[in-house]
């Protein structure tokens, strides 16, 4: 039997690149998983630029009980901010 699962998406992004087209990819990207059946999605509307960014994301998908995350780079990224 298959259950519904609750995954969290996030689009990382540096404003050293395009990050307004990202924005608007990570838009589309949302809408179109929406249409996947038998997942419960929430996702953070704004980019996680800074590492403010990625903790305040981290502390609010911490309280939606989520099965698993989904990690859209939309534009090149470094991520040793996130792994200190």
């Amino acid at each position: 039997m298959k259950y519904p699962v609750t995954l969290g998406v996030v689009c990382l992004a540096r404003t050293t690149y395009d990050y307004i087209a990202a924005e608007d990819i990570y838009a589309k990207i949302r809408s179109e998983l929406r249409q996947i059946e038998g997942v419960n999605w929430y996702c953070l509307e704004s980019l996680i630029i800074s590492q403010e960014d990625g903790l305040a994301a981290a502390k609010e998908l911490a309280t939606k009980q989520i099965d698993g995350l989904v990690c859209i780079s939309g534009t090149f990224i470094l991520v040793t901010w996130c792994c200190n």
